[in-house]
């Protein structure tokens, strides 16, 4: 499915990556710190949406777990998107304002 996702939009599947994750949950909180803060360097959230990006992408990812009207292919397909930013899913029951008021 997720190279499927890449080949489709053209962009690279790196297997080694994408494929080997046994992380703790002190593992994963600690890889969120680091990619929520590369976004706000590649992204400022004055012009983009900086580390609210990703934590959205984690709340879609979140809500397809316990909800079958989205899937998570739809949020590999956002995270991979370029040149948009993709808008707050409508029509579901999610409620993006914790991460649309970070600073």
């Amino acid at each position: 499915m997720t190279i499927q996702i890449h080949t489709n939009l053209k962009k690279k599947y790196n297997k080694t990556a994408n494929q080997n994750w046994s992380y703790s949950l002190d593992e994963l909180a600690n890889v969120i710190i680091w990619i929520v803060l590369q976004e706000d360097i590649n992204y400022p959230y004055k012009n983009c949406e900086g580390r609210k990006m990703p934590f959205k992408r984690y709340l879609e990812a979140l809500y397809c777990c316990k909800h079958n009207d989205k899937t998570i292919e739809e949020v590999i397909t956002r995270t991979l998107v370029e040149n948009q930013i993709p808008k707050n899913w409508s029509k579901v029951n999610l409620n993006y304002s914790i991460i649309d008021n970070l600073w």
